[in-house]
């Protein structure tokens, strides 16, 4: 990691005194510089989002080196590279590569699930679209999708009847699996893939 990198990651991960799992609550530190001032500025509103959407985590990323250079929930991916970091084999690095060249404002890249590491190796999903400032990208925003979110909703019955089954289409593997009476649900679709 760059020392920039290093730097951003004491500041709001090693240096932050919310727990794992809560270091989203931190909006400010001591530090007065540019970053700093942006991520005052725009942390509540991007952690609202987050919220009020039901997404794990939001990103911002830069096109030209693959630099998570925000995420709402600052786990160990923030700060790092998704060309050179520790990360480029995840399915987020993968979303990147999709969107990076694209100068596209109406591009859309998904991600299917696997197992993503910094969210403690649980199965995680990403969608995104660059963002274009006269006809150029300048950064990728990227959506982690919750898991257990989709699940909820993939076990909602209502109006389905008792034997409705609820099928999920896996891309990478071929046949439907359902959800539903005798099926499994998508957390484990997901997990044991």
């Amino acid at each position: 990691m760059n020392p920039k990198s290093i730097e951003l990651q004491s500041r709001y991960l090693a240096n932050n005194s919310n727990l794992i799992g809560e270091k989203q609550k931190l909006t400010t530190t001591e530090q007065s510089d540019s970053y700093e001032q942006a991520h005052r500025q725009y942390h509540p509103y991007l952690r609202d989002m987050t919220n009020i959407n039901k997404f794990y985590d939001i990103f911002i990323i830069d096109p030209a080196n693959g630099n998570i250079v925000y995420s709402v929930y600052k786990e160990v991916d923030f700060a790092t590279s998704l060309q050179t970091g520790p990360y480029t084999d995840s399915n987020l690095a993968s979303l990147f590569q999709q969107l990076k060249d694209s100068n596209d404002p109406q591009a859309i890249a998904f991600a299917d699930y696997k197992q993503y590491s910094p969210s403690y190796n649980a199965p995680a999903s990403f969608i995104g679209k660059p963002i274009v400032v006269d006809g150029k990208t300048i950064a990728i925003l990227a959506a982690q999708l919750s898991i257990e979110d989709v699940n909820s909703i993939m076990k909602e019955r209502g109006g389905l009847g008792i034997s409705s089954p609820i099928m999920v289409q896996r891309t990478e593997r071929g046949p439907s699996d359902g959800v539903g009476p005798g099926c499994s649900d998508i957390v484990n679709l997901a997990t044991h893939s």
